[in-house]
């Protein structure tokens, strides 16, 4: 995992941390997600909304300027896509282009443990921004409100399976079975599964049976 700093005068600093996504076919990494993590910083304050779009924006940059090969994957809460019909996600869009960042190669993720209030219009806005290249994908899949409603909804390109699921699963026979369903639901849907927080390599050789190719390292 790389972490790098970003500073601001006005608020504390900012880690973020790229965490590879990692094909085991390929033998390489495809993806790198980009997650923010508080420093030591001059105690500003708070993790809003701004703030977030302040760093997402460093943070490509920063990907940009260390030529990383493959996607780039940003988390975005189903509140800030929604909010101003898409402002985040469009600046974010706008400032790709700017510094030669390939929208093909973005990613926005949605945490499925975030409750979604207008489900309407995030599909839209979803529809919008693939419109343009980018890709979708669900974090946490397993852990939060929607579940297999918002996969029916929104069809992602990826679903990242929640780490909790993934524990035990080469012993917990419950487990894998959830497991079994959901990569055969998302076979049928043409989506591509993230295995998240794999420990043990029972549970890894458990996963690969089941065809999962890709896996978050953390």
């Amino acid at each position: 995992m790389t972490e790098t700093s970003i500073q601001s005068d006005h608020y504390s600093d900012y880690f973020h941390a790229l965490q590879p996504i990692f094909n085991i076919e390929l033998g390489k990494n495809v993806a790198y997600e980009i997650q923010f993590k508080e420093g030591v910083g001059d105690g500003h304050g708070k993790n809003t909304s701004e703030i977030d779009q302040e760093y997402r924006k460093r943070a490509l940059s920063v990907a940009v300027n260390m030529k990383l090969e493959g996607s780039i994957n940003m988390q975005f809460s189903p509140q800030a896509i929604v909010f101003e019909n898409g402002r985040y996600v469009f600046e974010l869009l706008d400032h790709a282009k700017t510094i030669g960042f390939n929208l093909k190669k973005l990613v926005i993720e949605i945490n499925e443990g975030d409750l979604i209030y207008d489900a309407a219009l995030l599909m839209v806005l979803l529809n919008d921004f693939r419109r343009h290249g980018v890709k979708v994908a669900i974090d946490d899949f397993g852990a939060g409100y929607a579940g297999l409603n918002l996969l029916a909804n929104i069809i992602p390109d990826f679903v990242r399976v929640h780490g909790m699921l993934l524990t035990d699963v080469d012993t917990n026979g419950a487990k894998l079975s959830i497991v079994r369903a959901i990569s055969q639901v998302c076979l049928d849907l043409g989506i591509e599964i993230i295995a998240k927080g794999v420990k043990t390599q029972g549970e890894f050789k458990s996963l690969r049976k089941l065809g999962i190719v890709l896996y978050h390292i953390q």
